[in-house]
Formats: structure tokens, sequence, C-alpha cells
């Protein structure tokens, strides 16, 4: 599992998850992401949900309750707050003091339809909401006399959360995923997992991956090629290195950029795997370490093919190395 991530503005990445059937078939049913602002140690908090979600302040409100909170003299006080969509609110409270939170969040919400709405938590907290959904939701406490008064932070971070978007469906046949932070950095640093919705077992994270800019070839032009390596008794041939280059000869042009020569390095994992993403329609050389072998290969343009063996005979080209497969018998069942 691997993840190549894009940033087309400052504040939007873009992850291009590679998820081969291999890895999760039969075992999980959908991708979780997880980010971290603090850097590559953490900590990481998730990002997508079991369901489309709004963005609440605070973010660790809860549902509404029955309860109409505490009191607060708010009257003639004002809250500020910006809405993804909407613009910024300037709500002022009328009426006399002392305000109960479920009758400040009455106003909140008759004065800021239909993007936001204001309840009091089954905690008590007084709480905002978009009634937007998903990852682009977003809500931000500018300040306000009242704002401290019914507890909402107004300094960052904790003044500002987004909503979030599902975990990623599994689908047999595909390979690539694509999954957007509305409300990302260059300095955030991304992980994945898989979890299974049935039992919610879950695997192993994905190495942390910094958002760094990418080129801007769509996914639909991109293709994962891979190798999966064991050794001669069977095990998987870990911390294997393997190497992708360019052929330097070969000039290729794909949506306006010119592909220029260039290597990438990558060790096998625990299972012996390892995996590339590739410009479709190239010309590549591919090595493993140690082994006095190198071949080029055609990267497939078909669109229906979302992953391919780099060591398959099907996708050599004037290839010098030469890998056999081998079809082995299955054993007859006999009665006697």
């Amino acid at each position: 599992m691997s993840t190549q991530i894009s940033v087309s503005q400052t504040y939007d990445v873009r992850l291009d998850i590679s998820a081969p059937e291999t890895l999760w078939l039969g075992r999980f049913s959908h991708i979780e992401v997880w980010r971290s602002k603090l850097g590559v140690q953490g900590p990481y908090e998730e990002i997508s949900s079991p369901d489309w979600a709004p963005a609440r302040i605070p973010r660790t409100s809860m549902e509404p309750g029955p309860s109409p909170g505490a009191r607060a003299n708010i009257s003639g006080k004002k809250l500020i707050v910006l809405v993804s969509g909407g613009g910024q609110y300037d709500v002022e409270f009328v009426g006399t003091d002392p305000f109960t939170f479920a009758t400040a969040a009455t106003q909140v919400t008759n004065s800021c339809r239909p993007y936001f709405r204001a309840y009091v938590d089954t905690k008590g907290k007084f709480t905002l909401e978009t009634l937007g959904i998903g990852g682009s939701a977003s809500l931000q406490v500018l300040g306000g006399d009242a704002a401290p008064l019914l507890g909402l932070p107004i300094h960052p971070p904790d003044n500002f959360n987004n909503g979030k978007e599902p975990h990623i469906p599994l689908v047999l046949g595909r390979t690539l995923y694509g999954f957007r932070d509305y409300y990302g950095s260059s300095d955030y640093f991304y992980k994945i997992r898989f979890r299974e919705i049935l039992s919610g077992a879950v695997s192993d994270f994905s190495e942390p991956i910094l958002a760094s800019a990418r080129s801007g070839i769509s996914s639909e032009n991109l293709v994962v090629g891979f190798v999966q390596l064991v050794r001669t008794d069977g095990r998987p041939h870990t911390n294997q290195g393997v190497s992708v280059f360019s052929s330097i000869e070969t000039g290729y042009q794909v949506e306006g950029f010119t592909v220029s020569s260039g290597e990438q390095n990558v060790s096998t994992d625990k299972n012996g795997y390892a995996e590339f993403l590739l410009v479709r329609g190239m010309e590549i050389n591919v090595g493993i370490s140690g082994m006095n072998m190198m071949r080029r290969v055609m990267v497939p343009t078909d669109p229906t093919v979302t992953s391919f063996d780099l060591l398959s005979p099907e996708y050599g080209k004037d290839d010098a190395f030469s890998v056999k497969r081998v079809d082995v018998p299955a054993a007859v069942k006999v009665t006697l």
C-alpha cells in the first residue's frame, strides 16, 4: 500500500493511494486516512470517517442532548463565525441575561441557516456545526466577546475544524484510489491503513509520507508497476532494493508535461513487495540490486490495466532478461 501526494493549492492536498488486491482481498473492505500536523512522529488523527461528517466546534462535541446547558450573560454581545460557502456571520444576541446555552443556540441557528447551526451537546457543551458535510465543509470562530462566554475557542488550531470524507471502499479490479484533504498543507504527514467495517479489524499503518509537490499528470495516465519477490526457499525476499528509471534517450510528453529522466528506488516490504507509480506509455528500465540483470519495460497504456508486474514477460521490450512462468500441475486426488 503506498500513497503519492500532490499539492495543487496551498491548503489542498490530493492523495493518490495504491492498494493492490493482494494486500486486502478477503481481509479488509475500506481505506482509512490519517494526518499529522506536527511532524513525522505525530500525533496522527483520522481525517476520514465511517460516513460523511459535518464540521464541529469544539471538535470533541457530541450529538445534541436534552440539557439547556449552562447560563451566560451575553445580551448585546457578538459571536463572529466564518463558514465555508457562506462567508462571515456576526451574530448579536438579543434578550435578557442570563441566556441558557440552548436559547443562545436557537438565535445562532435562526440567524445562520442554511450554512450552520448551534446546539447543546450531550455533555452540555455549546456546539457549532455545519449543515454541509464532507471534507470541504469548514467552520472557524473568528472571535466576538460572546465566544469565550459560550466556551468556544478563539485561537488556532482549536478555533477551526472541517468535516470528514467517508472511508474509501475497496473495489475488485481497482488499484488506484483518490482522497482529498481540502485543508491540508505541504508540511503535513499522512498515513493509510485498511479496515474491515463488519469486524472492525484494521491493518498496520503505511509508512508516513510528507505532502510534497508532484507532477500535475492525472491519475488516468498513471499506473502501478510492482514486483513480488521470494527467496529460493519460497519466503518473501524482504528489504531487496529495486530501481526504476526512464530511458535517457527517450523523450515523452503527457498532458503538456515532459517526462524527464529520473530514478525511483524502493526496497521490498515484509511481503517481498515493492511498487512504483509510472506514466503510461513510457519505456523504463528495471533493475534489482545484487542481480546482474537490467530489463526494459513498456508501461501499458490500456486504461483497464491499473497495475502490472514489472517482471512479467508480456511487458518486456527487446528483453535480454528472460522470466519463465512455471505451471505446477495440481496433485491428483485418488481414492483407494
